[in-house]
């Protein structure tokens, strides 16, 4: 496994669920409502890097490995200070960071990973910390 490392200092995860409505519900003409389950658990994971973060190399190996259908990984993210886990058996990145800059400063990379079955569960927090992606 790979411990992710050289996190932009602003948001650097940030998870975004494709569909976040679960249930859909319908009323019919009497006023009766039924609701049915939607298994859509899609998401997709943004991971802000700093331009100098190891984790680049990392991520950049495992894209460049999908182009033969090799970049497929498991991942998992879990708030030290807190009980928010989210994690996935199969994730993959949907390309190369949008947007690489180089100036007199660092610049950050932002890679989006995608995640076809996400597990989470958004809890609570102790104090104010640092998430871990691995």
């Amino acid at each position: 496994p790979h411990l992710v490392s050289g996190y932009s200092p602003e948001t650097f995860i940030q998870v975004q669920q494709v569909e976040a409505e679960k249930w859909i519900t319908r009323v019919g003409a009497d006023g009766e409502v039924g609701r049915s389950r939607r298994n859509d658990d899609r998401a997709t994971i943004i991971v802000t890097l700093q331009q100098e973060s190891p984790s680049n190399d990392v991520f950049s190996a495992l894209l460049l490995a999908d182009r033969n259908g090799r970049g497929v990984f498991p991942v998992m993210l879990k708030d030290l200070f807190g009980t928010t886990v989210a994690s996935a058996a199969e994730a993959y990145f949907q390309g190369p960071p949008a947007e690489v800059g180089f100036g007199i400063e660092l610049q950050n990379r932002q890679w989006t990973i995608y995640v076809p079955r996400l597990v989470m569960h958004v809890g609570g927090n102790i104090q104010a910390g640092d998430p871990v992606l691995q």
